[in-house]
């Protein structure tokens, strides 16, 4: 396992051995971080894709990107092992340290495993419900689990699949989009607020770093939608959960010409 995690040092020398101009990169939470990442999300859950993936992630990395975003239910786990092996290579490499590239992931969605041949709802009966991980009623419509034990299993498995000690960064992922189809909005808020609980326990624990929510709907609605969540309302509850020092510092959702609410609809 890869120790340490992105620092306000170690991402600063990022920048300066790249030789990328510094205005491709912007200070966040005091860490250097470049203005562009490297996604994992598509490809076939095969070894092909694995070296495709792991060898873009490391490119990208060489050339300039210290920011790399992936999901534990991407390529059913592969697109995490993917990146886990691309930063290992290079820091056996000698090329990069831990401390100067950041990475998130996402739990949330119930997925299987690729490398374990399993039909998708045996593996799930055998890896969660029969070991008491999952219980009946705890996944949603949407395919979505957002209980304390499953995303407490969810975070060791990324941990193992990234072969690091700590994650800079672990989203809830679509958890608005995932969940209200089926829970009521004061349902979801309790329970937002049990996860809150539970990253602010893995940051004191040394395995995560911030938390945050990658999104598709959620903070880009009108107040009317069922899916909307107000942001402000969030901050707060972490806040109440984490103090002024929480670990709620990020969130995802897309921004283009046609997804244009990030910038529009503050």
């Amino acid at each position: 396992m890869i120790s340490g995690f992105a620092t306000s040092d170690g991402t600063k020398k990022f920048l300066k051995n790249s030789g990328i101009n510094p205005l491709n990169f912007k200070q966040i939470q005091n860490l250097t971080l470049s203005n562009v990442g490297v996604g994992t999300y598509l490809g076939e859950a095969d070894e092909k894709t694995d070296e495709l993936v792991k060898n873009a992630v490391k490119q990208s990395i060489l050339s300039g990107i210290n920011v790399i975003d992936t999901a534990i239910n991407y390529r059913a786990q592969k697109a995490e092992r993917s990146v886990g092996k691309a930063i290992s290579e290079l820091i056996n490499e000698g090329k990069i340290s831990r401390d100067q590239i950041f990475i998130s992931t996402k739990n949330g969605y119930i997925t299987n495993d690729a490398d374990i041949k399993q039909e998708f709802w045996e593996y799930i009966k055998s890896e969660y419900t029969q070991k008491g991980v999952i219980k009946e009623g705890d996944v949603t419509s949407g395919y979505h689990c957002m209980t304390v034990a499953y995303l407490d299993d969810q975070l060791k498995r990324s941990l193992r699949n990234l072969g690091l000690d700590c994650i800079d960064l672990m989203y809830l992922h679509n958890a608005v989009e995932g969940q209200i189809k089926d829970v009521s909005k004061e349902k979801f808020l309790e329970n937002l607020q049990s996860v809150f609980e539970l990253y602010e326990q893995k940051r004191k624990e040394g395995k995560i770093k911030f938390y945050g929510m990658a999104t598709w709907e959620c903070f880009r609605v009108s107040s009317d939608n069922p899916q909307y969540l107000s942001l402000q309302d969030t901050v707060e509850l972490a806040k109440k959960v984490g103090g002024e020092n929480h670990g709620f510092r990020f969130i995802q959702l897309p921004f283009n010409m046609y997804y244009d609410q990030a910038l529009l609809a503050k």
